[in-house]
Formats: C-alpha cells, sequence, structure tokens
C-alpha cells in the first residue's frame, strides 16, 4: 500500500468549508486520522471534512492508513483557521409582506448572539 495524494497544509477563515483528503492504492485501506497525535473518533474515511472550521480547528493533521498487509502514514499537514474579520453583507431585504417585520438574507450565517449589534454589520 502506498499513498499517491498527501493531504496539503489548508489555511481558510472560520465557517469556509474545507477538507483534507488522502489519495492511497491498496486493497481494503482502513483510515484514522489524528489531530496533534489524538485519535479523532469516527474520522474514518479518506477525507476529514470541516464544514463550518473554528479556530480550535486549527492544527496538525495525519491520517494512518492500514490493510491486512501493511501500513502507512501519511505527511502531517497544517491546517490554519483564521478568524473572519469582515461581517455579513446584506444581500436582500424584504418588508412588503408586515409592517413590522422585514425578511433579511445576509452573505453568512448570523449567530443569535450576535445578530442584534449593529457594528457586525457593513
Amino acid at each position: 500500500m502506498f499513498i499517491t495524494n498527501e493531504p496539503p497544509d489548508i489555511a481558510v477563515v472560520e465557517n469556509q468549508s474545507t477538507a483534507l483528503t488522502v489519495g492511497v492504492v491498496g486493497d481494503d485501506p482502513h483510515y484514522q486520522w489524528y489531530k496533534d497525535s489524538l485519535l479523532i473518533p469516527g474520522a474514518t474515511s479518506s477525507s476529514l471534512t470541516f464544514s463550518n472550521p473554528a479556530i480550535s480547528d486549527s492544527g496538525f493533521y495525519y491520517v494512518l492508513v492500514t490493510n491486512i498487509d501493511s501500513f502507512v502514514t501519511s505527511r502531517v499537514a497544517h491546517l490554519t483557521v483564521s478568524g473572519d474579520v469582515n461581517g455579513p453583507t446584506l444581500l436582500f431585504a424584504d418588508g412588503t409582506a408586515s409592517t413590522t417585520n422585514v425578511l433579511a438574507a445576509f452573505s453568512e450565517p448570523l449567530l443569535a448572539s450576535t445578530a442584534t449589534n449593529i457594528l457586525n454589520y457593513k
């Protein structure tokens, strides 16, 4: 068994989806991902996906691939997650359905805890 594609170093902004992926040639591979040398429970596929990465996801990742005959370890990939310093952008607003409410859509998800702070918007 051998690795054909190593997981690359990746830099993303918070909540920007990304994935670390490894390519392997060999029979019946079994995958186990690690972060900072600690096993990640349930991370047992060729890709490790981060749907909404947080700064705490930053770290050094590698995958151990095994089968009945052998094992191989990928290179250590560095994932860097930076804080999102750009506030959401208003995409549209519609107040035609009610005189007291406005339906608004933004360029990124909003947290209920910060949605009412007007300093978070452009």
